[in-house]
């Protein structure tokens, strides 16, 4: 879909900024959290996960509890080598909840507590914790996500926000819209595959920069071709940046 390569950025936090296009005065504003979403304008939105601290991307680590160490992937991870003996947990000891990265022990029984070996406490990093569309749609499942999305791009943003700003002198919006009042649009590569920062509003699933893979950049730049050939010439489009 065209929409999740657009710029967003917080309708509630949004400033004005000018500056000068093709000779007019641009007065834009920036609007986030409604078709790309970012949990911190929304939190709502994820308050009825039934696990919401263990989403898609959540980083965690695990401290032995009877030697008070650190799980550590060596040479970050590169090794294959995983080891217990760090005294603080920093990038190494930090591990990403996902099918394709298990941490597993073999151990014959149940625990005997612990100080037992195979007793770790596991600690979640919430100031890491990612809330976009994927940790959305996963922790809802398809049918629920489905209906809370909907739900909220059909109330977040609507036409009367538009004649607001228009009435308010704002001319420029980063995001397509079917309201235009006299608001053009300007068009900012963001959300495209395999995330660009790592961040919500990038689509990320888990943190990690893989837009600079082949396939992705040239997913994007058919995106960017499509929409200039489609919307080059369009009397609403400022530009695309």
């Amino acid at each position: 879909m065209a929409f999740t390569f657009v710029y967003f950025l917080s309708w509630a936090h949004s400033a004005l900024a000018l500056d000068e296009l093709n000779g007019a005065i641009v007065k834009g504003v920036n609007l986030g959290g409604w078709l790309v979403l970012e949990g911190f304008i929304t939190p709502s939105l994820f308050e009825g996960i039934l696990n919401p601290t263990m989403l898609d991307g959540t980083k965690v680590r695990f401290k032995s509890l009877r030697s008070n160490k650190y799980v550590s992937a060596q040479k970050g991870g590169d090794s294959g080598i995983i080891t217990v003996h760090k005294d603080k947990a920093r990038t190494r000891e930090t591990f990403r909840v996902s099918s394709g990265n298990e941490l597993r022990a073999d151990h014959e029984g149940m625990p005997t507590g612990d100080d037992d070996a195979a007793t770790f406490q596991m600690i979640i990093d919430v100031k890491m914790n990612i809330k976009g569309d994927y940790q959305l749609d996963n922790g809802y499942g398809l049918e629920k996500a489905a209906e809370v999305l909907s739900n909220h791009r059909s109330n977040f943003v609507t036409q009367a926000d538009f004649q607001f700003l228009s009435r308010n002198g704002i001319n420029t919006v980063r995001i397509p819209v079917g309201w235009q009042y006299g608001i053009k649009c300007i068009i900012d590569l963001h959300a495209a595959p395999g995330s660009q920062n790592g961040m919500e509003h990038s689509s990320s699933r888990d943190g990690t920069i893989d837009w600079t893979t082949s396939d992705n950049i040239q997913q994007t730049l058919r995106v960017i071709d499509f929409l200039a050939s489609k919307y080059g010439n369009h009397d609403a489009l400022s530009g695309i940046v």
